[in-house]
């Protein structure tokens, strides 16, 4: 019978566990020099074969075992990583470091957003240190501290603005020309006649003038989501709907001469699409006809048991299918509606509100999201017939004339695009013949507004337009 050597066996056993890596140990350590103005050199203290690379505030600087680097006042987390892959060897150290006597150079840069009619963003680009402060003279006698200021000019012009940027270790400055062309006289009358060709085609026929004897030209929006463009020796267009439904269409009627634009807008029903799409997300946006500081969205989606999801651009979006949203700065912004039926069609559509899209805001501003059914009118033959409403568009005095059919009651308001009642003409008993009523536009706003005429229970609606 054999003897078992336990002796050898736990030898073996040792040498067996040593020969499969053991891995090696091995520590990071490094140390800096501080040389002044924000200059820190590192120094690895590791052994020399360990691969090293270096972070500050985790951002990687680089992957020697001596580096320098510059940074501005401040305190900052320095860490130091060492790697050694034929031992396996992995470890990092990290040390905080305070910079205090940093002075890096302050480079002024500054640029501009002309948003029309005198008004100018100044956007400042400069590079300075923390606490900087920023003075600005805008070359008409005004002067602002801000970083980055709106100011309007009263009179067009070229003007020359001066900058200047100073943090406690610096200054800079830089200058550029800017110039101004203000509108004080915008003739443009925006119209359009539109003509329906059947099975959701529709002609429209820019009908606009201007006094300035400048080139008219036209953007066109369907409703729909699509745009289309005329000018003045192509003044006609044609759209093809692919869904039934109702659309508010936008005319944005530009002057070269004059640089200025104007809305004008109608709603159309849209029949006879054999084959419509199954979802659409569509919208259109105009100038509010009553407040500066909103406008108008019509969602014209198409589709059934639709549900929707506004994103304003800014952060914050809604479900409902008009929301009303106010934006605390003038963007400019991303304007977007998905829809969606729930039975696998999914639609969306964006617009910009900025200088290159249909709306440009110049501060915190509101959009009102209303249905284009809102528009339409409900027409009442049977108590009036031959209405006749004049000069439209209007500057002062707007005449209503009308042949009553039979005895009513007849009620005459106006409202804003929203709904919002700004006027109230009359409301009283007429016996049959013909009526007249005048309505003084008085300091109403330049817009669009509907002329409500109500009679039993019955609505008509019609536009109309105020332009000074």
């Amino acid at each position: 019978m054999k003897t078992i050597n336990y002796k050898f066996l736990l030898i073996m056993l040792i040498s067996f566990i040593f020969s499969q890596g053991v891995k090696a140990q091995c520590s990071a350590s490094f140390n800096y020099v501080d040389n002044g103005n924000g200059v820190i050199t590192l120094q690895s203290t590791s052994d020399s074969i360990y691969n090293v690379w270096w972070q500050v505030d985790s951002n990687y600087i680089g992957n020697s075992g001596f580096t320098s680097i510059t940074l501005p006042n401040g305190t900052y987390e320095v860490c130091m990583f060492i790697e050694d892959s034929a031992t396996s060897c992995f470890n990092s150290t990290c040390q905080t470091i305070t910079i205090s006597g940093s002075v890096l150079p302050c480079n002024a840069s500054i640029s501009y957003i002309d948003n029309g009619n005198g008004n100018i963003t100044f956007i400042n680009n400069s590079v300075a240190g923390t606490g900087a402060s920023y003075g600005w003279i805008f070359g008409d006698g005004n002067t602002s501290n801000l970083e980055n200021p709106t100011h309007t000019y009263t009179s067009s012009g070229t003007y020359f603005v001066e900058f200047a940027v100073m943090d406690t270790n610096c200054i800079d400055s830089a200058f550029l020309s800017v110039t101004v062309n203000i509108n004080t006289s915008c003739t443009v009358v925006p119209m359009y006649s539109s003509v329906d060709n059947g099975n959701g085609s529709f002609t429209f026929t820019d009908a606009s003038t201007t006094s300035s004897g400048g080139l008219m030209f036209g953007t066109w929006f369907f409703g729909d989501g699509s745009m289309g463009y005329t000018d003045e020796f192509n003044n006609s267009i044609s759209h093809t709907y692919t869904a039934n439904g109702v659309y508010v269409v936008v005319l944005e009627a530009y002057d070269s001469l004059d640089n200025c634009t104007a809305y004008y807008t109608q709603t159309i029903v849209v029949n006879g699409v054999s084959s419509p799409v199954a979802c659409n997300a569509a919208f259109v946006m105009f100038p509010d006809s009553i407040s500066n500081n909103s406008f108008v969205v019509v969602n014209s989606s198409t589709g059934s048991n639709l549900s929707y999801f506004w994103d304003f651009g800014d952060g914050n979006t809604s479900t409902q299918a008009y929301p009303n949203y106010t934006y605390a700065t003038a963007g400019p912004f991303e304007l977007c509606l998905t829809v969606s039926d729930g039975v696998g069609c999914t639609s969306t559509y964006c617009d910009s509100i900025s200088d290159g899209g249909i709306i440009l805001k110049q501060g915190g501003f509101t959009i009102n999201v209303i249905s284009p059914s809102s528009t339409l009118s409900v027409k009442d033959q049977d108590v009036f017939s031959d209405l006749n409403v004049y000069p439209n568009p209007v500057k002062e005095t707007l005449n209503i004339e009308m042949d009553l059919v039979k005895n009513a009651r007849i009620e005459l308001f106006v409202t804003d695009i929203t709904g919002k009642v700004v006027a109230q003409i009359a409301n009283n008993e007429n016996q049959v013949g013909k009526r007249n009523y005048q309505w003084n536009v008085g300091s109403l706003q330049n817009g669009i507004y509907l002329l409500n005429i109500k009679s039993d229970n019955n609505l008509q609606v019609k536009k109309v337009m105020i332009n000074r």
